[in-house]
């Protein structure tokens, strides 16, 4: 028997049609994030807990704070308590949370960047390519993050699927008749038990990924900050990318921007300032002109009073 069927996709791999037209064909409740989080809230559950269910990437403060694992937990059981007739979840990191679970398949569906560019041109009415690229490039971020934050799972990774399978070129009863065979070969077969996605220890998340190397901070709130990162084991990076605000006629850069910290779980720029709010004036118009030039870009200014408030909140 089918009883659940995950799809991650690509924006602009035809992923929400395909996935509609497959619960169709399979008899399965389509779900995704927001149905998940409506449940979860209906449930009883705190709407903090609820909005993890949504694909994004969390605000500094919810990526501090979230239960990460009491999500799971829930997510999964909500899931498992509606698959009786059966579920196809479109995207939230499904194929993590249901991986062991029998009579499930997990399917991954991509493009070329080509293919990809042109089909969001034309699902998003936007004729600026550039403009769609971006937007793409964002979505690719933004879910990366939300898999990788939730699960510390890679996203992409094909190993973490039944199947992927590229889109390009194929029509759409082709591709659900490829899916409904997956699916059908995936379900029938047998696999070992697979633990659901645990929270990986302290130590392993603090340095994961990223070359520890010693910082010589250009404040000592920037250090500060640092450690209080550490502590909630939210991986960063220190200065990692300038980006040109003004470049001139020869292609000199005139003016440029180089936010404190990435923070790659979150896909989060973060400035901090110690000065006033009233001196910072040119740091805002700064941001305003990032964010203007790199619209797919979040980057947050902290407030020396919002780091303060940060720390006497949640670092007890």
């Amino acid at each position: 028997m089918i009883r659940i069927v995950t799809v991650s996709r690509e924006m602009g791999a035809r992923g929400e049609r395909i996935a509609a037209r497959l619960a169709q064909r399979l008899n399965l409740q389509l779900w995704d994030g927001h149905r998940l989080a409506a449940e979860l809230r209906e449930g009883g559950h705190p709407p903090h807990l609820a909005s993890l269910a949504i694909e994004r990437s969390p605000g500094l403060v919810q990526g501090v704070t979230a239960p990460r694992e009491a999500y799971r937990e829930a997510a999964r059981n909500v899931l498992l308590q509606r698959a009786g007739k059966g579920l196809l979840l479109l995207g939230t990191g499904g194929n993590q949370l249901l991986r062991d679970v029998p009579g499930s398949a997990h399917l991954r569906l991509v493009a070329s960047w080509p293919e990809r560019v042109a089909q969001a041109m034309e699902d998003l009415s936007q004729q600026d390519r550039g403009q769609v690229e971006e937007i793409l490039r964002q979505s690719d971020r933004r879910r990366a993050a939300y898999v990788r934050y939730l699960y510390a799972s890679d996203w992409a990774d094909p190993s973490q699927y039944g199947l992927t399978l590229r889109t390009d070129g194929m029509d759409l009863k082709d591709l659900l008749d490829l899916c409904v065979a997956a699916v059908r070969l995936l379900t029938a077969r047998e696999r070992p038990p697979r633990a659901p996605a645990q929270e990986p220890a302290h130590d392993e998340v603090s340095t994961a990924g990223v070359q520890r190397r010693p910082h010589i901070f250009a404040h000592p709130s920037e250090e500060a900050f640092a450690r209080f990162l550490d502590f909630y084991r939210i991986r960063w990076e220190y200065e990692p990318r300038t980006f040109p605000l003004e470049v001139d006629q020869e292609g000199n850069v005139r003016e440029a921007f180089t936010p404190d910290f990435y923070l790659q779980d979150l896909d989060l720029y973060v400035e901090l300032t110690t000065m006033k709010q009233s001196l910072v004036n040119r740091k805002n118009q700064k941001l305003r002109k990032l964010r203007e030039k790199y619209p797919g870009i979040q980057v947050k200014l902290l407030y020396a009073r919002d780091f303060r408030y940060l720390q006497s909140k949640y670092a007890g």
